[in-house]
């Protein structure tokens, strides 16, 4: 942070209704959608996101004045507390994130008309949104990742959301670079957390410095991490397979905002994690980062060089404009790599790639917004079948030509702005080290400028001007789909003609919160983007783009194809076979060679087991057999023994009818009596009135407690219920227990109950005999035999 900077925290709920609302309006438009009509889905989804547009740039008044917004997020159904963050730098970010996703969702309404499954499509296009929103409002590291980690998943859904097999088969690449890129992350960040002890990405210079050459490591991982889904070279592979086969909303999502989440996280790792918390210690730790920013810059120029060599080779639209990003975070990389490179002193170059990614997401999205009107009218992506459009598409050929002009950094349009910024730092460092590779960076870097202008020249020539070569008549694009169109190019004109705005606005108060040396955040403010020099230097990419495009139209260039020999895909293909054939011979050597291992081991062990192991066997197997008789015994015996109890059983059973019958002979008789004197009573109580009556009634009470206090009945009951329900069962409970553990002690002592054949087989049938003649144990007598159990246990345990 500067010197002057005085940071005031705000807490707000503002940045987690942002990112947690598109969720709940995820859901109201797949059910509106899935259940009413599925245009409303589109709808809903556009109303989403305009609310969560507004809620963004609301915190703009906070963050204005050198503010900071901090909020934790915690409640049951969240296992940590989920943190929010926001400053200046990170609203640049937020804001042109929740604008493009409001002007994309507008426009998908009439592109996915004929498409299917619209209910998933915004399902997940409002998901992405929020894990999108939640990288840049990430509050730690473990949020950004946690977040980064989702918009990787969700983001998935829209890249095979056709569902074709080309389709599938980028989604495939996605979803593994993916998680490279989440691998690498994750492993940075633990790393960091284990030398620093801490998640904030606040400022860590002093700490990191203490770990020596890991802090290279880390940030390698992390650059890595954040870099694939950045799209940068060689983790770029996934680009031109995923936009040709999703939606043309999802693409430019894809490549105008998302590849920016992966750029955030390698501004903050630079520009936030490997910088000093005091600015008076910022001149010690100038060259701190001078390694790291050093090839992070050439991974920029390789970036952006192979970007646009690649591009140019295109003929399907949205293959171009894939190559075309991956040339334009190139120059963002840059950008990160001469800040990261000069440190205190570098920010122009934290300026320009700033800048750059607001205005990326202007013109990327609009070109990828143009290239689906073509498509919407004409089937067609591509060039070389199309041409002659500008006549019935006059709206698109305007808007396509601004985007053009903004990207390829024409003057008085937005790209224009944010190249000089770059080409400042790059001549910055050249000048503070005087290092010759930087001059070659800074020749690259007007080569790549002027190759961004030749392939968009092949763009515009070949798809709207020209020979027609699409046959059919073409309408023109819907006004629902050009309205989105136009506020987009309306930006990039503003920008263009009036720079300062965003930079005195959005770009320079961001400088302040880093460590960047005041005075040049001062010459920024007063810096002259038209005068003649940023003029001449610009002229110098227009004049090669005109010269390149000339010579590959004259020979037929454009019409060529990239050799596959040389292609990234390839390469990956070659270390691929180079790690299979690392495999199959070292590794099958080792592997045969332990198999020799284990086969003469397994042999001198039979060999052992053939001498005293077989003659210690037959020994046990003896052993098993006696103990085998004596179980046959025992269970002889308790057989018996129980068929003893059973008679008894019968015996007493016997008895206590007899004793039931006689007392129910005796029974009877006092019943006779009972009703005897009871007409005696109902007579005198028709002759003596209620008197009689209360006689009668304490009368016929007493003949009800005598009943119930017969001695003799209430003893042959309860001896009954005793004997046959309850005694009989326990006994057989505890007839059980006694029999095994008289097997078990027998067991131990003749060694494991392990028997041949036959002594098994005499054993099963004994068992069942037993448990034929056995009476079986009922619920009731399960029962009390766990409460005599708990009673047994509790006296032992009041005893002790």
């Amino acid at each position: 942070m500067s010197e002057t900077a005085s940071i005031q925290i705000i807490h707000t709920i503002l940045p987690a209704i942002a990112v947690l609302l598109p969720i709940p309006g995820a859901i109201i438009s797949y059910t509106a959608s899935k259940y009413i009509n599925e245009e409303y889905g589109g709808y809903i989804a556009s109303i989403t996101t305009a609310i969560v547009f507004l809620i963004t740039a609301l915190q703009y008044q906070y963050i204005s004045n050198g503010k900071i917004i901090e909020y934790s997020l915690t409640s049951s159904s969240t296992l940590f507390p989920v943190k929010f963050y926001l400053d200046s730098f990170g609203f640049i970010f937020a804001f042109v994130t929740s604008l493009a996703w409001m002007l994309v969702t507008i426009y998908s309404i009439k592109y996915m008309e004929e498409e299917h499954a619209l209910g998933r499509f915004y399902f997940f296009l409002l998901l992405t949104l929020t894990a999108n929103l939640g990288v840049v409002f990430g509050g730690d590291l473990f949020s950004i990742y946690i977040f980064f980690e989702l918009l990787a998943v969700f983001s998935l859904i829209l890249v095979v959301h056709e569902e074709t097999k080309q389709a599938m088969k980028a989604g495939k690449t996605y979803f593994y670079i993916g998680v490279l890129g989440g691998l690498s992350l994750l492993l940075g960040i633990f790393l960091f957390y284990s030398q620093i002890g801490s998640l904030s990405y606040a400022p860590q210079l002093e700490a990191l410095k203490e770990v020596g050459d890991l802090r290279f490591l880390i940030a390698g991982l992390m650059i890595i991490g954040f870099g694939v889904k950045a799209g940068i070279f060689p983790v770029h592979i996934w680009l031109p397979k995923a936009h040709p086969v999703a939606p043309t909303p999802a693409s430019a999502l894809l490549s105008g905002i998302m590849v920016k989440a992966g750029i955030f996280g390698i501004f903050r790792t630079t520009g936030r994690l490997f910088t000093p918390q005091e600015i008076a210690h910022a001149t010690e730790y100038v060259w701190s980062l001078g390694d790291i920013g050093y090839w992070v810059i050439w991974i920029g120029i390789i970036t952006a060089f192979i970007g646009w060599v690649l591009a140019l080779l295109q003929d399907n639209m949205k293959r171009l404009l894939a190559y075309s990003t991956i040339s334009q975070v190139g120059y963002i990389t840059l950008g990160i790599g001469a800040a990261a490179y000069l440190g205190y002193e570098g920010g122009y170059g934290y300026s320009g790639a700033l800048y750059h990614v607001f205005n990326h997401a202007m013109f990327k999205t609009t070109l990828f917004m143009v290239a689906g009107v073509v498509y919407l009218q004409t089937g067609e992506m591509k060039m070389s079948k199309l041409g002659g459009l500008w006549q019935e598409m006059p709206y698109t050929t305007i808007i396509a030509i601004i985007a053009a002009a903004g990207i390829a950094g024409i003057p008085f349009f937005n790209g224009y702005i944010s190249k000089i910024l770059i080409h400042h730092s790059i001549l910055e460092a050249f000048h503070a080290t005087h290092n010759t590779s930087l001059h070659l960076a800074e020749i690259l870097f007007t080569i790549t400028g002027g190759g961004t202008l030749a392939y968009y020249l092949k763009f515009i020539g070949f798809t709207f001007f020209g020979e027609k070569k699409y046959p059919d008549k073409v309408k023109k694009a819907p006004k629902l789909m050009i309205i989105p169109m136009a506020i987009f190019v309306s930006i990039i004109v503003f920008v263009g003609l009036f720079p300062k705005v965003l930079l005195n606005s959005l770009v320079l108060p961001s400088l302040h919160l880093e460590a960047i040396n005041l005075h040049q955040i001062e010459h920024l403010a007063e810096i002259n983007f038209f005068s003649l020099a940023n003029l001449i230097s610009i002229s110098k990419s227009i004049l090669i783009g005109l010269i390149v495009f000339i010579y590959a139209y004259h020979y037929n260039l454009l019409d060529k194809s990239w050799p596959k020999a040389f292609s990234t895909i390839m390469i990956y293909q070659k270390i691929s076979n180079g790690f299979l054939w690392i495999c199959r011979k070292p590794i099958s050597i080792l592997d045969r060679a332990i198999n020799s291992l284990f086969v003469s081991t397994s042999r001198n062990f039979i060999k052992f087991c053939k001498g005293p192991v077989l003659k210690s066997e037959d020994e046990v197997q003896e052993g098993y057999v006696k103990a085998s008789n004596a179980f046959l015994k025992l269970a002889n015996k308790s057989t018996k023994a129980d068929e003893k109890m059973n008679k008894g059983y019968e015996k007493g059973a016997e008895a206590f009818l007899k004793m039931a019958n006689k007392s129910s002979e005796v029974d009877e008789k006092i019943d006779e009596k009972y009703k005897e004197g009871s007409k005696k009573i109902l007579g005198a109580s028709e002759k003596s009135g209620e008197e009689t009556v209360l006689m009668g009634k304490k009368m016929s009470e007493l003949s009800k407690e005598l009943l119930v206090r017969n001695p003799v009945q209430f003893l042959i009951l309860l001896a009954t219920f005793l004997f046959n329900t309850v005694v009989k069962r326990v006994l057989t409970v505890f007839l059980y227990p006694y029999a095994f553990l008289k097997m078990v002690y027998q067991s131990l002592k003749y060694g494991p109950e392990k028997v041949n054949y036959t002594v098994k087989q005499e054993v099963k049938r004994i068992q069942k005999e037993k448990i034929t003649v056995t009476p079986k144990i009922g619920s009731m007598g399960f029962a009390m035999f766990l409460v005599a159990l708990m009673l047994a246990v509790y006296m032992v345990y009041e005893l002790l």
